[in-house]
């Protein structure tokens, strides 16, 4: 794994921040919030495929701390933290597209793409997904992400990961697409 200030350790001041930010009030149910917000963290990178989920959630964790302790001001921790998740599991996908280049070993993407004139959407697509609270845009990401599992079954693993029932994620995916597919037309009438 990569990090970006190598020589930052978690300390108990850090560590104590972090705490203040999930419950400033009661030491106990901000411990309480730090652990369903690790569960739910590892429970996401077990769900991307990371193969020491613990490991990426502990990071996040850690540099959001650190954020803290640099005088970052945090108004939805939930948001944040979705964010700094975001961007660890960026870095291990780039890193993993890296070690495969190195290994000559591409991606599916690589070897279906055809040097076609890209899709005039794509650019609004991206902004749209972009403007998306971090949360509902890896929602998105992990719905729609084709694996060799059938789509209903990596679906219904999704919904239980997420603790709710498949029709109610179908639900909320809906939603999310309806608010998606309303910016991504915006966009499109802007670029005419």
């Amino acid at each position: 794994m990569t990090y970006k200030k190598k020589d930052w350790q978690l300390n108990e001041a850090a560590f104590d921040g972090l705490l203040a930010v999930l419950d400033g009030d009661d030491r106990e149910r901000a411990g309480e919030a730090y652990e369903k917000l690790r569960t739910r963290l590892v429970r996401l990178f077990e769900w991307r495929g990371v193969d020491t989920p613990e490991d990426f959630a502990d990071e996040t964790l850690n540099r959001t701390a650190r954020k803290i302790e640099e005088g970052v001001k945090i108004l939805n921790v939930s948001n944040f933290v979705g964010g700094v998740a975001r961007n660890v599991l960026l870095e291990f996908f780039d890193e993993r597209e890296r070690e495969r280049k190195k290994h000559g070993e591409f991606s599916e993407t690589e070897r279906s793409s055809a040097p076609e004139a890209e899709d005039e959407r794509i650019p609004c697509f991206r902004e749209c997904l972009d403007d998306l609270p971090t949360e509902q845009s890896l929602l998105l990401v992990d719905y729609y992400n084709r694996t060799e599992t059938p789509k209903i079954k990596q679906r219904k693993e999704l919904a239980a990961t997420l603790g709710e029932s498949a029709n109610a994620l179908r639900i909320r995916v809906h939603r999310i697409r309806q608010e998606l597919d309303k910016c991504i037309s915006g966009c499109m009438e802007r670029l005419k």
